[in-house]
């Protein structure tokens, strides 16, 4: 399966800026499917669907794409009453058996303007697409947009929305019949959804296979060592991600899920063994007992860095012009490279300033074994 969509160029241009690409109202989808007249039928019938021509792909079409072995393939155009001037093209193609909506990378979803998501649910949902989500607002509940999902002939993903908002406040044009043209393309990108979570594997992998090794070093060498070793390693596996792409091979992808994982659990051990010496430490030198008030600042102070961290970073998106109404190829460099910036450039700083603060802290197991020798100091003891 295949989707494309035409890109447009701003036709606009200034003196202060040459035009730049971006992505406009979408002409044309194109889809594989292994049976264009199942294909063409099911969208005639269940999307009042029209089909203006029908033909073979010329030799010119197919190396337009890189794909010259679909010259002489059989293809159908269609388009919906709303909208005569955007196509649906669907073209014959020998689609793997393994091809499975959401999860083969490359083009797998095509987004419909309708009237009703809710009456649209409840006329497909006797057909053949299959219901896999909605009607609901999207975001949770908290956006003006309203939709539903199916997947349909060739395992194709067709997402049915609608903006509920006023005209004049609404993200998303009215659609101009029952089911509308088409208008976003969703694209699974260097990733799909499988691998993702192939990464989360190999870094709850590195978490736990590392804890045993981190433990051991802890006993060696001590707590902070293995919290500045832990950070020394995480820092240029945050810098790897400026050099990932879409050419990258999987295993780089998951071995760095993996050392990652090791990072992080040296990170969380070492802190967290530190916490209950310094407890131990202070109570040794002052005869108090303090580790509630210890415990609860280290709380505070990790629950604080957490709000402000999402306050920030949101700041931070928006300021450099990110826009959570437009898509991904959509969104502006200065915004693209702000997301790089928060999953390496800000982690790399972070974790340099927390190496920085380490070389400061001085309290060792030795130091903490002459603490012991001497004792509580005799005026706390009472």
């Amino acid at each position: 399966m295949a989707h494309g969509a035409r890109r447009a160029l701003s036709a606009a241009a200034t003196d202060e800026a040459p035009p730049r690409a971006r992505l406009e109202r979408i002409e044309i989808v194109t889809i594989g499917a292994d049976n264009v007249a199942a294909f063409t039928a099911a969208y005639e019938r269940w999307f009042d669907y029209r089909v203006a021509q029908t033909g073979r792909i010329s030799e010119a079409l197919a190396a337009s794409w890189g794909a010259p072995a679909t010259a002489g393939r059989a293809y159908a155009l269609l388009h919906s009453r709303g909208a005569e001037d955007v196509w649906l093209r669907v073209v014959d193609v020998d689609v793997p058996a393994a091809s499975k909506a959401m999860t083969t990378l490359g083009w797998s979803a095509v987004e419909f303007l309708v009237q009703n998501p809710d009456a649209v649910y409840a006329h497909l949902s006797p057909s053949p697409f299959r219901h896999i989500g909605g009607p609901a607002n999207l975001g949770g509940g908290a956006s003006s947009i309203r939709a539903t999902q199916f997947i349909g002939p060739a395992a194709v993903a067709v997402y049915l929305s609608a903006d509920t908002a006023p005209p004049h406040s609404a993200l998303l044009p009215r659609a101009k019949s029952f089911i509308d043209r088409p208008f976003i393309v969703v694209h699974v990108l260097e990733r799909s959804v499988s691998t993702v979570a192939l990464f989360g594997l190999a870094q709850l992998a590195g978490k736990l296979l590392s804890i045993p090794l981190w433990l051991k070093l802890a006993r060696v060498r001590g707590k902070a060592w293995i919290l500045a070793l832990s950070t020394l390693l995480f820092i240029p596996l945050a810098g790897s991600w400026l050099l990932a792409g879409a050419a990258e091979p999987l295993w780089v992808y998951i071995a760095r899920g993996f050392f990652l994982g090791i990072a992080t659990a040296g990170t969380l051990l070492g802190a967290q063994a530190m916490l209950p010496d310094i407890m131990e430490y202070d109570y040794l030198r002052s005869g108090m007992r303090r580790e509630g008030m210890y415990a609860g600042l280290a709380s505070f102070i990790e629950k604080t860095a957490y709000a402000l961290a999402a306050v920030a970073v949101g700041g931070f998106l928006a300021a450099r012009g990110f826009d959570k109404s437009l898509p991904s190829g959509e969104q502006p460099d200065t915004a693209l490279f702000a997301i790089s910036a928060c999953i390496s450039l800000i982690p790399m700083a972070a974790y340099g300033i927390k190496l920085l603060l380490l070389s400061f802290y001085r309290l060792d197991d030795r130091a903490l074994r002459d603490a012991r020798a001497a004792g509580v100091p005799r005026h706390a003891t009472g």
